[in-house]
């Protein structure tokens, strides 16, 4: 009976370890087959990228070769390897080389951004900083450009990049060709295990677990080959998406601005993304022909193209139009052949081809437009153009603090010139909605006030506070008295008075601009009846902002 015993065990035992090693086997081949389908995967989307680079690309780029960048008219130089410097980023793919044949260029072959010429400056230098420091880091962006504005710029351009300040880029590193699990390697493993201890007693709880181990750690491994893979899918088709974003439409020409001498080149449909502006009807379809008479871009040309220029130059030997032809050079390679190159081609073949590329060009050069306003004020006009091309429904308008106190009246007036009438507000805001008085010597005094109707046809604020312990409303307004003379007060107003009249409990007040007289100053306050020093300073405000540094009670 005992024997009879140890036969039935046996048998069992064989049983379970047949299933175990068949669960085993089963399992493992499962995830073979799933991790080569990965692969598969993996290998799909990177024969389309080389099928785009085929196409649209240039496989012979030099990641060291300098290139002139033409960001809103200024020129802008970078190492490509700088300017692909984080891997991942959109900054990375328009300069990796993949698109070249996609990307705007200028009449020259310069790459074309239509966006803020300081703000891309200002990444490029990042960049530089990042790739040369020992503790990248710790570098900082930007302090140059502080100002509230240009900092939200940076900010969104940035993000739309793709730049990460502190690095922490995902590579998405995991390669097609590194996801590699082998079953029958695994199969090997586990009946090793089981040669080893087959003159021990097996602890079967501990087969087991070795077996759920051995399983979890695949499909952890498995589970990080599925969401690599979507990664590189989601980047993948961000990219493409991306470059048919930035890609010029017909709309999309080029416009050369002459403004009082500063050269500035932006996109023709930026000019008119507000509808029914003076730039809209200057460079409607109707009014600005899409390609000027008797112009051409070299860098449109083909080979056949540069082989005719060639034998139509008079200054051109036929040796070098063979030259031509026979390297299949067409325009954006003559625009951009070195000198060394051209060196190879004989002692004279240098001079001749620059001078007559460049005398082609200097013929062919595209009309500038000029614009006699002063550069501040339209410079500012064109950033507000660009910023609503990249916030779309996200854009604000300028607000009164934006604007330099130096150029504030004139930049008004070019607004107007170009947005007559209520479209001055797409591009700058004058609705005052929100007001910080800050450093007055009554504490009670400072903090936010909103925007609560009108005294006279002028915007008044006001806010509640607390004054000699009851609470009051402060109210900022502005009173016109019997010489005419305008001037601003911050008040408490009499229980069912409007503001403006002799009992009044007066604080603070300042005489109206001259210019802007329905807009209190920032400055120029002076204490009142009820004030102390020091008077207080105002900062104005288009939108409602979070309250802050607001501070209650009195200081008697």
């Amino acid at each position: 009976r005992t024997m009879q015993a140890f036969k039935q065990a046996k048998r069992d035992t064989k049983i379970m370890w047949v299933a175990l090693t068949t669960a085993y086997k089963q399992n493992s081949d499962a995830f073979k087959t799933e991790l080569q389908n990965i692969a598969h995967a993996f290998a799909e989307v990177e024969a389309e990228k080389e099928r785009y680079l085929c196409r649209y690309g240039d496989v012979d780029i030099d990641n060291e070769a300098l290139l002139e960048i033409n960001v809103g008219g200024r020129i802008i130089t970078a190492t490509r390897s700088v300017l692909t410097q984080q891997k991942g980023s959109m900054l990375e793919a328009t300069f990796s080389g993949r698109w070249e044949k996609r990307l705007q260029r200028d009449n020259l072959g310069r790459i074309f951004l239509d966006m803020n010429p300081d703000c891309f400056q200002a990444i490029i230098d990042y960049l530089v900083k990042m790739k040369y420091s020992p503790e990248p880091k710790t570098k900082k962006i930007c302090q140059a450009y502080s100002k509230r504005k240009v900092e939200g710029d940076l900010s969104k351009m940035m993000k739309y990049f793709g730049i990460k300040i502190d690095q922490t880029m995902d590579h998405s590193t995991l390669q097609h060709d590194e996801i590699i699990f082998d079953s029958d390697e695994a199969q090997v493993t586990i009946q090793d295990y089981f040669d080893t201890n087959n003159r021990k007693a097996l602890d079967i709880d501990e087969i087991l677990s070795s077996f759920q181990t051995t399983m979890s750690k695949n499909q952890e491994a498995l589970d990080d080959a599925k969401e690599e893979l979507q990664k590189v899918k989601t980047r993948w088709e961000e990219e493409k998406a991306f470059i048919d974003s930035i890609v010029p439409t017909p709309k999309d020409d080029l416009i050369n601005l002459n403004v009082r001498g500063t050269r500035m080149t932006v996109r023709r449909s930026t000019l008119r993304i507000f509808k029914g502006s003076v730039l809209d009807r200057q460079f409607d379809d109707t009014v600005w022909p899409m390609q000027q008479p008797g112009k051409e871009s070299m860098y449109e040309w083909g080979n056949e193209e540069v082989v005719d220029w060639a034998k139509g130059h008079a200054a051109i030997p036929e040796e070098i139009t063979d030259l031509l032809q026979k390297n299949k050079i067409d325009g954006p390679k003559l625009l951009t052949l070195s000198h060394e190159g051209l060196k190879e081609w004989g002692p004279d073949a240098m001079n001749i081809v620059i001078k007559a590329v460049c005398d082609f060009q200097t013929e062919n050069k595209y009309i500038e437009v000029f614009i006699d306003h002063d550069e501040y004020d339209f410079r500012m006009i064109i950033e507000q153009l660009l910023r609503k091309v990249l916030s779309k429904d996200a854009y604000q308008p300028l607000s009164l603090p934006d604007i330099n106190k130096t150029w504030n009246g004139s930049f008004m007036e070019t607004v107007d010139y170009y947005f007559p009438g209520e479209m001055a507000g797409l591009i700058w805001e004058k609705t005052v909605k929100c007001i910080n008085v800050q450093n007055a010597g009554i504490r009670a005094v400072n903090g936010r006030y909103t925007l609560s109707g009108n005294i006279d046809g002028v915007s008044a604020y006001r806010k509640i506070g607390v004054w000699k312990e009851q609470e009051v409303e402060f109210c900022l307004y502005r009173y016109d008295d019997l010489c005419e003379a305008k001037w601003w007060f911050i008040s408490i107003a009499s229980k069912g008075s409007q503001p403006g009249a002799h009992d009044d409990k007066d604080f603070y007040m300042a005489p109206a601009s001259l210019e802007h007289s329905d807009i209190p100053p920032e400055s120029t306050w002076a204490i009142n009846d009820y004030g102390i020093n020091p008077p207080p300073t105002i900062i104005c405000k288009s939108e409602l902002l979070p309250e802050s540094g607001e501070e209650s009670g009195d200081n008697w």
